[in-house]
């Protein structure tokens, strides 16, 4: 009875370092896509500011071509 009450507490053993392991590996994965998604947010704003400060230098090109025609 002991031994078989030393597999089982053996087997609970391995089944929570397994679980462990998985909620672990979830948190790290979660962290990671968070990391991503926050890298995809910043680079779109700073594509939206590329865009928007492209947009106006072309606007004063043309604004200064109108002028010195």
């Amino acid at each position: 009875m002991i031994k078989r009450d030393a597999t089982e507490n053996e087997g609970l053993r391995e089944e929570v370092k397994q679980w462990v392991q998985q909620a672990t590996a979830s948190q790290r994965q979660l962290e990671e896509a968070k990391r991503h998604l926050t890298r995809q947010l910043e680079l779109k704003r700073v594509s939206k500011v590329a865009v928007e400060f492209e947009s106006a230098l072309d606007e004063q090109a043309t604004s200064t071509q109108k002028i010195t025609a």
